[in-house]
């Protein structure tokens, strides 16, 4: 059955991938099956954040590259999520066409393709952004450590303080889906700012610059599946920490840059 996309066109899947030739091809596997239900068709970029372990070699032999539905852009060194995320946006609005989607994934394979749809839904329900969130009614995680959730709540509540986004529950996950409409907006605003971060804390920078260029904001509950993750994780917490004590300043900022473009 085909997935209700409203006036969506082409589903961009985007994944910043950093040493996952592991589990990068099953996670294809799941988003090739996934993708077969969305209506306007789908591609997957995967943005290859210098990798040492041949994650572009596995992502290329994979038979969604060999029918021209997935491809590599690769970093020359690693330079972080924040990194990955700038050039992903960059290459889905250079390649992609209005009305277009961009589903942004963790590729590891935590992330589970059947709740695109959910997603997508969001998106034709009214909201520029949907987020995949483990703190909605329904949300789970499973194999999560106690060091991990509680830095994950701690997150949730230091934004809640410092830079609340309407709408949203869950700052630091990385599934969701963004309007092509939205993308472009903040990037009216915040020009090559839009993505400042180069590490984790970027997915909160970009609810907060979105946000102030207008962007509204919807969650979907998601089970977040750490139990299928292959190796440790590749969160360095004092530099996430820092990216995230600087999102306070970031928001004032961000703020006052929508205001000065909403005047001229």
């Amino acid at each position: 059955m085909a997935v209700p996309q409203g006036d969506q066109g082409v589903i961009w899947i985007v994944l910043p991938a950093y040493n996952e030739a592991a589990c990068i091809g099953s996670l294809l596997d799941k988003i090739d099956a996934a993708g077969q239900g969305i209506a306007g068709g789908f591609r997957v970029l995967v943005v290859d954040d210098g990798s040492a372990d041949g994650t572009a070699d596995a992502v290329r032999a994979h038979g969604l590259a060999r029918r021209g539905l997935a491809a590599v852009t690769a970093h020359p060194r690693n330079m972080g999520l924040g990194a990955a995320m700038d050039t992903g946006i960059r290459e889905f609005l250079e390649r992609s066409a209005p009305g277009d989607v961009m589903v942004t994934m963790d590729a590891d394979d935590t992330h589970e393709p059947s709740f695109i749809p959910s997603l997508l839904d969001a998106l034709d329900q009214g909201a520029d952004v949907a987020i995949a969130s483990r703190f909605q009614p329904g949300g789970r995680e499973v194999g999560v450590s106690f060091a991990r959730r509680a830095f994950s709540r701690g997150v949730r509540v230091f934004m809640r303080l410092v830079a609340p986004v309407p709408g949203v529950r869950d700052y630091s996950c990385g599934y969701r889906a963004y309007k092509r409409s939205a993308l472009e907006a903040g990037r009216r605003v915040f020009g090559d700012a839009l993505a400042e971060s180069r590490h984790f804390s970027i997915m909160a920078e970009l609810l907060i610059k979105l946000a102030a260029a207008g962007a509204g904001f919807r969650e979907v509950p998601f089970t977040l599946r750490y139990d299928r993750k292959q190796g440790p994780s590749k969160i360095r917490i004092s530099a996430t920490l820092r990216g995230y004590l600087d999102l306070a300043r970031m928001a004032r900022r961000a703020r006052a840059q929508a205001r000065t473009a909403r005047l001229r």
